[in-house]
Formats: structure tokens, sequence, C-alpha cells
């Protein structure tokens, strides 16, 4: 469950699930700092409410880092979905994650410290008054891991950056513009996790930035900007995973598909050229792809029957009367369709 922000996109990203390795079940300081630290934790009715989440308790948990050290945080439990923040000696808040991946509701943070001193590590749920038993582990980073969390905390960075342009935007135009922007820089962060994967393929982190890469590619579709079907179509040209082939491909041809009906609205001759190359996508991902063949069906059919410029499938029923009527006898004339249901 990865919760949206202000534009109902995806921006609590998952983090790696190689950095978490051996951790040590006791603190061990060193130059002022923590080394490690491991904590078994519950949540309860005493603990006072949450500020993000109001429903919610929460727990804080004090960790003193060495600046410009990574750390890896995990928040476990089998009672509830947890979720994870972390702020700074200021009490800024510096990073959160809900969800470590799909089907997997722990939280993991993985964190580049900007200065050193005591950080709150604050452990609470997602679902509201949820309590229950939990662990808290902290740990240094590997270099590799490190360096992708790096990576990770420039991207969330740029995403609060775009997100504050965003809420500052005042019209709808400008808010559009912006909401490119944030899609085009979160492809171009996928392409930067695709070069950081090449570059350690022997170290656990290429997996992990793979699997970020996968999990994240799949609201580039939900655009009609141009420079991402550029980014999706570079990693797909790259990229040797078969199940992340199948994302690319599927994301591509949506993005394609939003573009085809841009232009079909500006009567732009590129539009059956772009909805071609979405549909052909779309096959290749329903023949080589089987976890995501319905997805691909699906989308098929809409881009053929549904969307812009096409003629809309036929339609039986019968009206409030109980005469039977098809959409096609209505040819020639405006038509409103209107769905709904009194269930």
């Amino acid at each position: 469950m990865l919760r949206a922000l202000v534009w109902g996109l995806v921006v609590l990203v998952p983090l790696p699930t190689a950095l978490a390795q051996n951790v040590p079940k006791v603190q061990d300081k060193a130059d002022g700092a923590d080394k490690g630290m491991k904590v078994e934790g519950k949540l309860t009715a005493d603990d006072p409410k949450d500020k993000v989440l109001k429903n919610s308790y929460h727990k804080v948990h004090e960790f003193k880092m060495t600046e410009g050290v990574s750390y890896v945080i995990d928040l476990v439990s089998k009672e509830f979905d947890t979720y994870l923040r972390l702020e700074d000696p200021d009490g800024k808040q510096v990073a959160d994650n809900d969800d470590v991946g799909p089907n997997n509701l722990n939280s993991r943070i993985a964190y580049k410290a900007e200065k050193g001193g005591t950080y709150r590590i604050i452990a609470t749920s997602y679902q509201g008054g949820a309590k229950g038993n939990y662990t808290l582990t902290v740990q240094e980073a590997s270099k590799a891991a490190g360096e992708l969390a790096a990576l990770q905390q420039q991207h969330q960075k740029a995403l609060q950056e775009l997100n504050k342009e965003f809420v500052a935007a005042k019209t709808e135009a400008d808010k559009e513009k912006v909401r490119d922007r944030y899609f085009e820089r979160t492809a171009e962060s996928l392409e930067s996790f695709a070069k950081f994967a090449e570059a350690n393929a022997k170290d656990p982190a290429a997996k992990d930035a793979q699997n970020f890469i996968a999990q994240n590619v799949s609201m580039l579709g939900s655009t009609s900007s141009a420079g991402v079907g550029k980014h999706l179509r570079a990693l797909l040209e790259k990229t040797t995973q078969k199940d992340l082939q199948g994302r690319l491909r599927l994301a591509l041809a949506m993005n394609l598909g939003k573009q085809s009906e841009a232009a079909h609205q500006k009567k732009d001759k590129n539009a059956a050229k772009l909805a071609e190359e979405a549909e052909a996508l779309l096959t290749q991902v329903v023949e080589k792809d089987a976890a995501l063949k319905q997805q691909a069906e699906d989308a098929l059919f809409m881009m053929k029957k549904l969307s812009i410029g096409k003629a809309a499938p036929e339609i039986e029923a019968e009206d409030l009367d109980g005469k039977k009527f098809k959409l096609s006898d209505y040819r020639g004339k405006v038509v409103v369709l209107d769905f709904w249901g009194n269930w």
C-alpha cells in the first residue's frame, strides 16, 4: 500500500531490501555516535497519538548519527501495518516510509546523515488505533548501499521541491506543467538507478536498485509527457531483466496512449502513430508477460474501444420502461452515456 501525496502520486518509495543484514543486537558506541541498535517495542493505548497520523499511537526512539554516514532503519511487525519517520537533531522530518514493497507492510528508511547528532526515530502504524509488538533495528549501510541511499535522498528532495511548486501554482495550466516535471524527474532518477545497478552488478544493492525501478515505473504511465516516454524507452533498451521489461513496456504503452489522446485533441497527425505503437507494446506484454497479461489486456481494450477518437462499442440494454435499445440506434445523434448504480 504505497501512499499518495498531493497529486495522488506515489512518493513514499520502497527502500532497498539488502541493506539491513547482520543487525547488531545491542548499541555499540564509537566516536560519540551509535554503530547500531535493536529495540523490541510495543505500541499501546498509553502511548501518545501521532502528530502526522492523528488516530495512531507512536513511540520515539533516539539514535546518534555521524555526519556523512549512511544508515538503514527497519520497523517490523507481525501485528500491524508499520509506518516509520525520521527527524534530524533540529526536529525536521527528513525521511519517512510506509511499506518496504508490494505485499510487505514493514517499513524501511535508508538515510545518509547530513549532520551529526541525535535523531528521533518515530515508530507508528498506518492503521488508526492499531497496537502491538514491533522490532526496530538500525545499522550502518555498506558502501554501495550508502551510495544508493544517497541517490534516493536526491530523488526525494527533488520531488519535495516540485511538490512545493505544485502547491504554489496559481492555475491548472501551471500545475499541469509542474506535474509533468515531477514525472520527468522521476523518470530521470530511474535512469540513474539503472546506471548504479550496472556499475554495482556484483553487489546486492544492484538488485535493490532494480527493484526500486520496477516498483516505481508504473506511475510513469499516467502522464502524457513526451519526456517521460523518452526516458522509459531508454530504460527499455538497456535493461536485460525480463520482468522489468514487461513493466517498462506497459508504462511506455500507457504513456504513448495518453500522448496519442493529447495529440488527437490538438488534431495532431501523429496521434494515430502514437496509438499504433502503444497497442503494439501492449500486445507484446500480453504475449510475453503472464503476470501483467490481464492488466495489458484491459489497457488494450480501453485503448482500442474507449479512448478519444475511437468508436464506442455496441451497448444493448433496456430503458426504464423495459424497452430494448442499442447504442447504434442513436448513431448520428449527440449521446450522453451515464453509468451509475444505487447499490
